[in-house]
């Protein structure tokens, strides 16, 4: 039953990759910023998922201390491990990175393809295809 599950759950989220990331242009409008209403509650959520992420890291290890069978307590001197601010900073700038380099790649192939559809007469952004 789980592996079933797990199957579908990823056969679902390709499927929706490949649709919003690769698929044809639906809209009839250009895309535009969400309004506050929308990114308000994204940015809060973002917030405490940073500060519940801040549970798992050296400063607060409460997992292993329950493993161990005593309390956890908070200190920020964890993170003076050798290596790990390198650690975190060189992951954060390789995701940002990484993320900036696809979403750019989608850009222009996404501009050629708008392109190539407009010197050719038909153009689905405009509503002529």
């Amino acid at each position: 039953m789980l592996v079933s599950g797990a199957f579908l759950t990823a056969f679902y989220m390709t499927r929706q990759v490949v649709y919003v990331f690769f698929g044809i242009w639906r809209g009839g409008k250009p895309a535009h910023e969400s309004p506050l209403v929308m990114t308000a509650p994204l940015a809060i959520l973002a917030f405490f998922a940073m500060a519940l992420g801040a549970i798992g890291t050296p400063a607060w290890p409460w997992f292993k201390a329950f493993l161990d069978g005593h309390t956890a307590g908070f200190a920020l001197s964890g993170f003076r491990e050798p290596g790990l601010l390198a650690l975190m900073g060189a992951s954060t700038v390789v995701v940002f990175w990484d993320s900036d380099w696809a979403g750019e790649s989608m850009a222009v192939r996404r501009q050629s393809r708008r392109s190539r559809m407009r010197w050719s007469g038909k153009c689905r952004w405009c509503g002529d295809g």
